[in-house]
C-alpha cells in the first residue's frame, strides 16, 4: 500500500508540473499585475514589475518556473501527509532560481559573511503586568495600520516597510485625531536616510527611527510616493507625517518581551532569515524555518503583529512587505516555541 502510494504520489507530482505554453502564459498575466489596493502610493515606471522578458530571460525564467513547481508541489505531497505544517505555492517570485531570489534581498551566496550592522542599543525597559496575557493578538485585524505592500524586485527596503508598518500600527492606537496617521513615506527614507545602503540588504531599521526623530517628521507616502528605486532626497517639511520619541531595542532571543510588548504595547520589528525555497514560496500554515547554510538575520526584516495558537500549536503573525500574493495574504504565521526563537535585530519607535 505504502509503495502505492507512493507511486501515486511521483506520477501526480509529474503530471502537476509539466508546464505548457498555456501555462506559462497564465502565469506571466497574473503575476504582471501590480498590487493596486495602495496604487496612489506609487509611480511604478512603465512594465517596471510585468513579466516582459528578452528571449533569453524568457527561456531562463520558464525553467526556472517548472523547476520552481516541482519542488512546490513536492513538499505539498508532504504537507498533504500531516509531514509539513505550511503550504507552498507559486507566487511572482517562482521565475527565479533561489540564487536569484537571494541576490535580489542582499545575499551573496551561500559563504556570506558580511558582518552585522553596528546597532545603538537602547533595552527595552518592561512594564509589571498585573493581567495575564492575551490568547491572541493581531494589530491589523484590530483596525491598526495599513494593508501589505510590495518592495518589489529593485530594492531591499525591507529595513523601512517593517520599521513604518510597526509605527503606523502604534499610532493608530494612540492618536486622538481618527484621520491619524496617514500612510508613512518608505521612499522618503530610502532617499534621504537610506545612503548607500539602502536598497543592498545592508540598512536597518534604527536608521528609520533615528531620521524621523532627527527631522520632527516624515512625509506622507501620498505626497512622496514609492517608485521602488533610490533617488535624490526629496523631503517635503511641509508635508507633515509624524514625529516619534527615539526607539527601543529588545535583547536577542527575549521572545517572552516580545510577547508582551506586541500584546499590550506595539508590533516590533524583527531581523527574519529568507534564504530558503520554502520561505521564498510560502503560501499558508505555520512556517518551521527549515534548516539552513546562510544564517543571516540583518538583510531582511518584517513586522510582528499579533500571536494565537492553531490546535495547540503556537504561531506568531508577521507582515511582510512581498505584496498580498505572497503567504496568507502578505502576512505569514510562524512557530512560536523556544526551540525557534524569532527575537532578533528586534525594535520598535516610540510614539
Amino acid at each position: 500500500m505504502k509503495i502505492f502510494l507512493t507511486l501515486f504520489n511521483v506520477i501526480t507530482l509529474v503530471s502537476a508540473t509539466i508546464v505548457t505554453d498555456a501555462d506559462w502564459k497564465a502565469y506571466k498575466v497574473k503575476h504582471s499585475i501590480i498590487f493596486f489596493l495602495f496604487r496612489k502610493y506609487y509611480v511604478f515606471l512603465k512594465d517596471k514589475y510585468r513579466k516582459n522578458y528578452s528571449l533569453a530571460e524568457e527561456e531562463k525564467s520558464k525553467v526556472n518556473y517548472a523547476n520552481n513547481k516541482i519542488h512546490i508541489n513536492l513538499h505539498n505531497i508532504r504537507a498533504n501527509n500531516g509531514l509539513v505544517s505550511y503550504r507552498l505555492e507559486e507566487n511572482q517570485y517562482s521565475d527565479m532560481s533561489k540564487t536569484e531570489f537571494f541576490e535580489m534581498l542582499g545575499g551573496k551566496n551561500y559563504s556570506d559573511t558580511t558582518p552585522p550592522p553596528q546597532r545603538k542599543e537602547t533595552p527595552v525597559v518592561l512594564k509589571k503586568l498585573s493581567d495575564p496575557f492575551l490568547s491572541y493578538r493581531n494589530w491589523t485585524r484590530d483596525g491598526a495600520g495599513y494593508g501589505v505592500l510590495d518592495q518589489g524586485r529593485k530594492c531591499n527596503a525591507a529595513w523601512a516597510f517593517s520599521a513604518l508598518s510597526a509605527i503606523e500600527a502604534h499610532y493608530f492606537q494612540v492618536a486622538e485625531d481618527p484621520m491619524l496617521p496617514k500612510q508613512l513615506s518608505v521612499q522618503n527614507l530610502i532617499d534621504c536616510a537610506g545612503g548607500a545602503k539602502a536598497c543592498n540588504g545592508l540598512q536597518i531599521p534604527e536608521t528609520a527611527y533615528d531620521y524621523i526623530e532627527f527631522q520632527g517628521n516624515i512625509n506622507t507616502g501620498e505626497n512622496y510616493k514609492y517608485t521602488g528605486v533610490q533617488s535624490f532626497c526629496k523631503y517635503d517639511p511641509n508635508d507633515v507625517g509624524l514625529a516619534i520619541g527615539g526607539f527601543q531595542t529588545i535583547d536577542e532571543n527575549m521572545d517572552g518581551a516580545l510577547l508582551q510588548i506586541v500584546a499590550y504595547e506595539t508590533p516590533v520589528v524583527v531581523g527574519f532569515n529568507p534564504f530558503s525555497f520554502e520561505f521564498m514560496h510560502y503560501k499558508s500554515g505555520i512556517f518551521v524555518p527549515p534548516q539552513n547554510k546562510i544564517d543571516i538575520y540583518h538583510k531582511y526584516y518584517m513586522t510582528v503583529i499579533g500571536y494565537g495558537s492553531d490546535n495547540g500549536q503556537d504561531y506568531w503573525i508577521l507582515k511582510n512587505s512581498m505584496s498580498n500574493s505572497w503567504g496568507e495574504f502578505g502576512y505569514m504565521r510562524m512557530i512560536r516555541s523556544k526551540e525557534y526563537p524569532i527575537t532578533k535585530f528586534a525594535s520598535f519607535a516610540n510614539v
